[in-house]
């Protein structure tokens, strides 16, 4: 086979052999940037990859050998490894994966501003079913174009190679133009948006609850809102230390807290139905609020309290507690198999978690009348339920904070491996300034430790050792420094008791509201109401024959995404009667959705300055190719990520053509 290059690779077009051993060109990228000075390591891959039990077998031609020991050679060039050598995430993981990040805090402290914005049990049930069906939305939307984009044709047949980055990768190819403009716009988005800093706060706010008890911590407190900060930044650091160092230690920690959250649902399940039938706790009309002609009425408790009603609130706080049913799209290199187990994987999460939170709010009105809540207004319902039952018991009391920080911990070690993945995604499209440098790997040093044939116990085979193959690990350090630099400097800006309603809510409306407008509508315009999409190789295709994956009842599923999205943006814009968001009014009502507006603004400078200005200084632009090796089972082997600062006219935007590896 010959080395991929431009030559070489427009002689072989017309012949047979390649025909069938190459795939059509992809419209893509080919970017400008910066130009990189900084000096990355390139990924180690080795000649051979080959099992233990001899199953798999793979090897390379001696082109291939050439062209990766040429890659390693050039600075310009980052060679990833996506070999069976790197362990993936399977069913459970994956799924573990998408159970820690929705199960943060949003269960425990937004079913109290829910229940208070709609006045009635009744209504707040409706709004956790609607968020629930939202996410099911949503989540077939990410299925549809994470399985599908990129896309290659691969033996005359149409194949998608999975790729990290979510939102990015769909972005740049529902919005092919202006160039560059969707992934400009989401780095400066994501960058900012894409961190810990709530959940971090939230940790330590219960953690330094746990120390001082019985006192009450008051956040509101200047010296005490700075210890807050200083435990939430060391939090946030063991999360990004854990994940440079070891990857599947990691891992396995993801998928520990993700069961030990299950757990913690279904106790407050279980205590709710215990305290209705009488079985513990003191509870005085147990579901008073839950009877059919009290759950429709509003509460007297809460028009005492508050103006009726703001259900646009309302519905982002659900969307943030849901917010996470997207995760495996971020780190879809990092899933075994994905055509095949990722619907499974994350439907089967999503619907425990909506089943879990649903029998959770129940569980939680049960045991804590409208009345009971708003006489300790300034306590969380799971607080509230947490004191109802075990009146006068310390170490319930105690309990409940430690529950809520186990909680939000698992929440940041999963968001800190996601986003970091993002991170590096976007690094490798030459848009941040040091982008080499941004979306290296290095390995860890629990994989040197490890990988030594004195550390493995062979297994004989016909009298000889047979070392088992030990799973390569590699992690993006420079990415997870740039995830923890910019948690840091949002944990340290916002007072503390502000942060975590600010971050959770701004997340809610850039994630799920106005991505839910892009990928929803951009969805149901190319792969419905488009009869043919165009390619920048001048061929067409219809979307129905390459998707990887489609929902029952067809285009209904992303209108009602994007209508959705739709009301949460519009609906943002609307001010309340007070004033205030409700219930928090140290933040104005417009400020959320005018922060998100000047996130936009600064995306669509930054690319002004990148696309038009940069370029008349430097009088060079950047060309960035992504060529994707498959083996010779077409499984997606190596990635090769190609940035060059050149002069010249713009070329045509392409990806070079994936190779087989024979």
């Amino acid at each position: 086979m010959d080395p991929i290059d431009s030559n070489s690779s427009f002689r072989r077009r017309n012949e047979p052999q390649f025909q069938e051993h190459q795939v059509q060109r992809h419209a893509d990228k080919h970017h400008d940037s910066y130009p990189q000075d900084a000096v990355i390591e390139r990924a180690s891959i080795a000649e051979e990859s080959q099992h233990s039990d001899d199953n798999y077998r793979t090897s390379m031609d001696e082109d291939i050998k050439a062209r990766i020991e040429e890659a390693r050679q050039n600075r310009d060039i980052l060679l990833q490894d996506h070999s069976p050598r790197i362990a993936k995430l399977g069913i459970f993981s994956t799924g573990c994966l998408l159970v820690n990040r929705m199960i943060g805090t949003g269960i425990f402290e937004k079913p109290k501003t829910i229940w208070m914005s709609t006045e009635t049990a009744a209504g707040a049930l409706f709004m956790w079913v609607l968020g629930g069906l939202i996410s099911y939305a949503g989540m077939a939307v990410y299925l549809e174009l994470g399985l599908t984009i990129p896309r290659y044709l691969v033996h005359g047949r149409w194949q998608s190679v999975p790729r990290s980055g979510g939102e990015k990768n769909y972005l740049e190819y529902i919005f092919k133009t202006p160039k560059f403009l969707a992934t400009c716009t989401y780095a400066v988005i994501f960058i900012f948006l894409g961190n810990t800093s709530g959940n971090g706060i939230v940790f330590a706010t219960n953690f330094l609850q746990i120390i001082r008890y019985p006192e009450v911590v008051n956040i509101s407190d200047h010296k005490t809102g700075w210890i807050i900060k200083g435990i939430a930044a060391a939090v946030v650091t063991v999360a990004c230390l854990l994940h440079a160092t070891w990857r599947a230690g990691g891992i396995w920690i993801q998928n520990s807290f993700a069961i030990m959250k299950i757990m913690i649902l279904w106790f407050f399940i279980i205590a709710g139905l215990a305290a209705y039938s009488g079985k513990i706790g003191n509870v005085m009309a147990p579901g008073v609020d839950l009877d059919v002609t009290n759950s429709f009425k509003a509460s007297e408790a809460f028009t005492q309290h508050y103006r009726p009603n703001e259900w646009i609130t309302t519905l982002l706080d659900v969307s943030f507690s849901f917010g996470g049913f997207e995760s495996a799209n971020y780190v879809l290199s990092e899933v075994k198999d994905p055509a095949r187990r990722l619907k499974w994987s994350t439907m089967g999460s999503l619907t425990l978690v909506f089943v879990s939170y649903i029998l959770t709010n129940i569980s939680f009105m049960t045991v804590v009348s409208a009345k009971r809540l708003m006489s300790q207004s300034d306590s969380t319902i799971s607080t509230v339920f947490i004191n109802t039952l075990f009146e006068g018991s310390d170490n319930a009391k105690r309990a409940l904070p430690a529950l809520i920080a186990v909680s939000a911990f698992g929440n940041i070690s999963v968001a800190t491996f996601m986003t970091s993945k993002v991170k590096q995604e976007i690094a490798k499209e030459g848009v941040l300034p040091f982008s080499s440098f941004w979306r290296s790997e290095y390995h860890t040093p629990f994989s040197k430790l490890f990988s030594r044939k004195g550390h493995v116990r062979p297994h004989h085979r016909q009298g000889t050792p047979v070392y088992p193959t030990i799973p390569e690990e590699r992690t993006p350090m420079p990415a997870l420094l740039l995830h923890w630099l910019t948690s840091l400097i949002l944990i340290l800006s916002p007072p503390a008791a502000s942060g975590y309603l600010l971050f959770s809510r701004l997340y809610s409306y850039m994630t799920q509201a106005w991505f839910g407008i892009f990928l929803g509508g951009g969805l149901l315009y190319v792969g419905y109401f488009k009869q043919y999409v165009s390619d920048y190789n001048g061929g067409s295709y219809q979307w129905k024959n390459i998707a990887g994956f489609r929902p029952y009842f067809g285009p209904l599923i992303p209108a009602f995404y994007f209508l959705s999205s739709l009301f949460m943006v519009v609906g943002a814009w609307v001010p309340p009667q007070n004033g205030h968001y409700l219930a928090y009014s140290s933040i104005k009502w417009f400020v959320i959705p005018t922060i998100g507006a000047g996130l936009f603004a600064v995306g669509v400078v930054y690319w002004f300055g990148l696309v038009k200005v940069l370029p008349i200084f430097y009088h060079k632009r950047l060309r960035v190719r992504r060529t994707p090796y498959l083996d010779r089972d077409e499984n997606f082997r190596f990635e090769e990520v190609t940035t060059q600062w050149i002069a010249g006219a713009e070329e045509s935007d392409d990806e070079e053509d994936p190779d087989l590896i024979s």
